[in-house]
């Protein structure tokens, strides 16, 4: 099986923006005003991204962390947080899932999604935190809050695809997939064959028509969906003969991993719960 994936790569909201970081993290107000506060953020976040796929973890690490520091600084509310913070938390969540530090992961992105939800922001970038909050639990042995969190994004996602129709884009369709197959993995996990099957198969179809037969998300979504069947099957066929042995037996399988990074983990290759995003990496 695979594993559960966070939203396309560690979403890289700031493409295009990067100014570099000046020594004092307090810009005064009227910069600030002028904008000059919001490029500097976006700035070191879009650094801090670009070295964290380098692998410079520590050259990422003072960008993201300069980034907050600034916003801190600069805070006159704290009751009303900005985007600019959302954006970075959720940075820094990618920053800590790609060097192992789980727990840090999914601190910086529950509080993400916690002003993401209050500002109201738009319903893929909710849905990709949602994935990539997936795939970090998926990673820590929590797959029941894992599929609860891959059920909203696709319920987000869902809806925001079903209102575009024709005019969802290729990333919205992804993201959907992402989550079909999110679900499916967790569901697999849970030891819920049937619906993790019914997930991976319209996770395949979904991906099949928008990103194509040879694309890895949709090979990936076609094995699993054939392995989860099987599954089913062979559980359905031990109930028959013996309940207990069914069980016991069932809870030896082993199920995929959630996709994540951006999103999202997502992606991480081979399978499983999904950072909001395809196999690869980036901010989120």
């Amino acid at each position: 099986m695979t594993a559960a994936v966070a939203a396309p790569g560690e979403r890289d909201y700031l493409a295009g923006l990067a100014p570099s970081a000046p020594l004092n993290p307090r810009v005064s107000s009227d910069a600030a005003v002028g904008g000059d506060l919001q490029q500097l953020v976006l700035g070191c976040n879009k650094d801090g991204m670009d070295l964290l796929r380098k692998g410079q973890f520590k050259q990422a690490f003072e960008q993201l962390k300069y980034a907050e520091a600034v916003l801190d600084a600069n805070s006159t509310n704290e009751a009303e947080p900005s985007n600019l913070l959302a954006v970075t938390c959720n940075n820094l969540g990618c920053y800590y899932k790609k060097v192992g530090k789980l727990h840090a992961a999914l601190s910086y992105l529950r509080k993400a999604l916690k002003i993401e939800v209050q500002l109201q922001t738009d319903d893929v970038t909710v849905a990709g935190t949602h994935l990539n909050i997936c795939a970090i639990l998926s990673k820590l042995d929590k797959h029941d809050k894992a599929v609860q969190h891959a059920l909203c994004a696709l319920e987000l996602i869902s809806a925001r695809v079903g209102a575009s129709l024709e005019a969802a884009s290729q990333d919205e369709y992804s993201v959907l997939a992402i989550a079909y197959h999110n679900v499916a993995v967790e569901r697999d996990y849970l030891r819920q064959y049937d619906q993790a099957a019914v997930a991976y198969q319209q996770g395949h179809q979904i991906a099949k028509k928008c990103l194509g037969e040879q694309h890895p998300l949709t090979q990936t979504l076609c094995k699993n969906s054939e392995s989860a069947v099987q599954k089913s099957q062979k559980l359905a066929a031990r109930r028959e003969r013996s309940p207990g042995e069914a069980h016991r037996r069932g809870a030896k399988q082993q199920a995929g991993e959630p996709f994540a990074g951006g999103a999202s983990a997502p992606m991480g290759g081979g399978g499983g719960a999904v950072d909001r995003g395809l196999p690869q990496g980036g901010a989120m």
